[in-house]
């Protein structure tokens, strides 16, 4: 009896199932016969025996952590891996080129036979309410609020792999299958029905009520208005207490740049407010609309768990974010998991601290491990818990769980759609799904690593505190990347152009699609070696650079948009309705319908006419479309008044 299964094992599945080192190890034994003798059972349990004496038993329909090994070992260990490989060296490897395949097919009885016990409490979950999100191809993977399954291996499912502390087998796996026998091609399956389906939608219309009730108050009187907290506070404790967990967390950050604008910080911005209430109308409405793709506790986070135990993960800096508030330090290190293309962001604060750029990455942001270390390198753990958000907490790091490799710079072995390689096929992609502003609020969003064929154009402003330059992917697109030079990270910007002028390969950084093209303000940039922009220390001497002293135009600047003056206008007038209250506001709605009406928007300039007027239903629906306006046409959204039905693909 031949196991396919185990002949298709590749060596990148091996290495998900396990990890680097121990794979690397596997190889060399496998190559230099350790395995002394290996035979198959008439059931096709293949047992190898090792030059040190151990025993390793590999049953079929068995995970490899769960195939008896005499060493001991209850993980995935070196005989277990060597076992494998012997067997390929000795019955021909058949893992060949990746075609597609649908883990759909797995029937009951196989799913049964694998999970075991996770079928019960996969079918309480599905019955809850459930929204998964299925991507086909050669390397299916679903993603669960809760875990992400990776199917490793064709037609094996005791091969498929999850991030939860289970780590196979499990009742995640089960949902998977299920996600992909509903969805065989991609995109979101759905589950939960009768009083399940009932509750949710009474859960989004007691959103959206809340929600429109709040905004409508808010935009009356403005952000700092009496009261104004006290309802904010009552809107995000009545979110805790139903468990919407992305508009609770909307109202923190909310409450957060509020407190910024009191307290006259420097970081405030009045756009993120304006972003912050235009998201909770939206997902309030659609979570209260009967669109089958939006599943009110999907929307509203509902069905998202407050933190998961992962279990053994490597983790790929992509570089840090350092935010200086007075007296107050704030970093954001991004990771991302490359075996389920998971980006996880480990935040840190200090009060009271007035360091900056490498001295600030000096400072611990893990158990005996500071910034930089950790952004320059690779952190495998098992200390790590994921909250619902892709904050990553590594409280448990004390316990020595975690290690930390040097890094390689090594983003081309990134899986997609965390490696992008042609930005036009991946705005193709983003498109397929559903946007940002209805999906699980994830903290690391569009952050991505980008491809560098070649670099066009590098711009440096006279007085070296601006640069802005424009690199191409292989397939041509361009790419503007923006860096201006902040006191808390001073080297960046001489970081920046020094990598640029050093043949770069890859950049990392959130990925923003503006009106005219593609945009990013980098984290860190590969040549050579990894750079990390704002840990980086500051050049002596001015960066080799061309210099100008106007504003720099490039592919995919704001400048290119024939619709800037409306959005300007527009942004305007939504920006002074939460800082002054609509009244004092709405002349300014009026010179935007009047910019509106110039130029033909026969549908969004009555909008912005009344509320001009100071008709806050408009003006709520105006911030619903600032919201929705970067996902899909202004013209046929305003003609909707942002009906969450437009943001399906």
């Amino acid at each position: 009896m031949t196991r396919a299964d185990l002949l298709a094992l590749t060596t990148d599945a091996l290495t998900r199932l396990a990890n680097v080192g121990l794979v690397k190890r596997a190889l060399k034994d496998a190559e230099a016969g350790a395995v002394t003798d290996l035979t198959v059972d008439a059931d096709g349990t293949v047992v190898a025996v090792s030059k040190d004496g151990a025993t390793t038993r590999l049953p079929p329909r068995a995970t490899l952590a769960a195939a008896p090994c005499t060493c001991g070992a209850a993980t995935v260990c070196r005989h277990r891996l060597t076992a494998v490989l012997a067997y390929q060296r000795q019955f021909g490897s058949t893992a060949a080129a990746a075609t597609a395949w649908d883990p759909g097919a797995f029937n009951d009885a196989e799913v049964a036979a694998t999970c075991g016990a996770g079928v019960a409490i996969a079918d309480r979950l599905a019955a809850a309410g459930l929204t998964i999100t299925v991507e086909a191809g050669a390397a299916p993977v679903a993603r669960l609020p809760m875990a992400t399954v990776q199917f490793l291996v064709p037609g094996s499912l005791p091969f498929a792999k999850c991030d939860c502390s289970k780590g196979a087998a499990c009742e995640h796996v089960v949902l998977a299958v299920r996600g992909f026998r509903q969805r065989p091609d991609g995109g979101l399956a759905v589950f939960g029905g009768g009083a399940a389906t009932e509750g949710a939608a009474r859960a989004g219309v007691t959103a959206r009520d809340a929600v429109e009730q709040w905004a409508a108050q808010i935009c009356q009187f403005g952000v700092t208005a009496p009261g104004a907290a006290e309802r904010t506070e009552a809107l995000r404790a009545l979110a805790v207490r139903e468990r919407w967990a992305w508009i609770a967390d909307a109202c923190e950050a909310y409450e957060r740049e509020v407190d910024r604008l009191a307290a006259a910080k420097a970081s405030f911005r009045a756009a993120t407010l304006t972003a912050l209430v235009g998201e909770l109308l939206v997902r309030a409405r659609a979570a209260a609309a009967d669109v089958p793709e939006l599943r009110p506790a999907w929307v509203l986070g509902s069905d998202a768990p407050a933190d998961v135990a992962m279990e053994k993960v490597r983790l790929v800096a992509l570089g840090c974010r350092l935010v200086a508030d007075d007296d107050r330090r704030l970093a954001s290190l991004y990771f991302v998991d490359p075996d389920t293309a998971t980006v996880l962001v480990l935040a840190k604060a200090w009060s009271g601290e007035r360091r900056n750029g490498p001295e600030l990455g000096r400072l611990f942001a893990s158990s005996r491990m500071s910034i930089t270390e950790l952004v320059q390198g690779e952190l495998v753990t098992r200390a790590a818990r994921r909250k619902a958000n892709g904050a990553l907490d590594l409280g448990a790091s004390r316990s020595m769980q975690s290690t930390l490799l040097p890094a390689g710079g090594g983003w081309d072995a990134l899986p997609e759609p965390i490696l992008v390689r042609d930005l036009r096929a991946h705005a193709r992609r983003l498109a397929a799904g559903p946007p940002a502003v209805v999906a699980p609020r994830l903290i690391g969003h569009g952050v991505a690593v980008v491809a560098i064929a070649r670099v066009a154009r590098v711009a440096v402003s006279a007085d070296g505190l601006e640069l802005i330059a424009v690199v191409h992917d292989a397939a041509d697109n361009p790419l503007t990347l923006c860096c201006d030079f902040e006191a808390v990270c001073p080297g960046a910007v001489d970081a920046l152009a020094a990598a640029l002028a050093a043949t770069p390969r890859f950049v990392a950084g959130v990925l923003e699609a503006r009106a005219a093209g593609w945009r990013m303000r980098p984290l860190a940039v590969v040549t050579t070696r990894l750079v990390v922009l704002d840990v980086a220390p500051p050049r002596a001497a001015a960066p080799d650079a061309p210099a100008a002293d106007g504003p720099h135009d490039a592919p995919g600047d704001p400048g290119d948009d024939p619709l800037r003056p409306v959005r300007r206008a527009w942004h305007d007038f939504l920006d002074a309705t939460l800082l002054q209250g609509l009244r004092a506001a709405a002349p300014l709605a009026v010179r935007a319908g009047t910019a509106a009406t110039a130029l033909a928007m026969s549908r969004l300039a009555p909008l912005l006419g009344r509320a001009g007027t100071g008709d806050v239903a408009a003006t709520l629906d105006l911030f619903a479309l600032a919201a929705l306006a970067p996902h899909a046409d202004l013209e046929r959204l305003a003609g909707a008044n942002g009906d969450p039905a437009q943001l399906t693909p």
